[in-house]
């Protein structure tokens, strides 16, 4: 779990080497850029695109490195972290779609742009499993980090038997990543801009329709990593 959080970690400017030396922005995102057309249907704008490095792009070449005996175990090691992150970021909507408006005419970030709450609608949607009910706010002694971390393995044991993995055996047997990426889309435009505009509250209706979207998708997310890495990793 400290792995997989390590693509985060290292944003922090203030240390500011270490972010220069492997923070890169654009590599936790593929989008796809689409409006909603008159009728408030999805349409894809093809003129605009992501660069060169993104999400899938790097998934793909991660892979290639941690599959590979011969490199060096320390950058081996930094693929696998960026592995493990990014496989769960192209499974969270607004990693993978970019809504176009008036406002936001280049795309507006994958909900960056919008503001609901005290915070953006991405930010609603990255941080959904710290909402989750049954995650305990204290984590016993444990502080900071090691409190999330302790309460994110409590919630991710009761996600598998909410979601048995051979419920889903075909969406788990997809390993094609750009797949993955595409169900992201659907799930951001139908599901996450719903009953949100920019500025409104947040309210308990949303969140608790956030929680119902990105459980399961945690969970899809966490066996379609299983079978990536067993895959990798495992014996030839």
């Amino acid at each position: 779990m400290r792995a997989a959080t390590w693509p985060d970690v290292v944003r922090d400017r203030r240390q500011a080497e270490r972010a220069r030396r492997y923070h890169r922005s654009s590599w936790h995102f593929s989008d796809t850029f689409w409006r909603a057309d008159a009728a408030g249907r999805p349409v894809r704008v093809p003129e605009l695109k992501p660069g060169p490095e993104h999400a899938l792009e790097r998934i793909a070449v991660f892979s290639a490195t941690v599959r590979d005996a011969r490199r060096p175990a320390p950058e081996r090691a930094v693929a696998l972290a960026w592995l493990l992150h990014l496989v769960g970021d192209i499974h969270q909507p607004l990693h993978a779609a970019s809504r176009v408006t008036p406002a936001s005419p280049r795309g507006d970030r994958g909900g960056n742009d919008v503001r609901v709450g005290s915070g953006t609608l991405h930010s609603v949607w990255d941080n959904a499993l710290d909402r989750s009910p049954g995650r305990r706010q204290g984590g016993g002694r444990r502080q900071g980090e090691d409190a999330r971390l302790a309460r994110a393995d409590e919630w991710a044991a009761q996600l598998p038997r909410r979601y048995p993995a051979e419920r889903w055996a075909r969406w788990v047997a997809d390993t094609l990543p750009a797949h993955w990426a595409g169900e992201s889309l659907t799930l951001a435009q139908r599901d996450v801009y719903r009953d949100v505009a920019d500025g409104m509250p947040l309210t308990p209706a949303y969140q608790a329709w956030v929680r119902q979207v990105s459980d399961p998708q945690a969970t899809l997310a966490g066996y379609r990593l299983a079978v990536l890495l067993e895959r990798l990793l495992g014996a030839p």
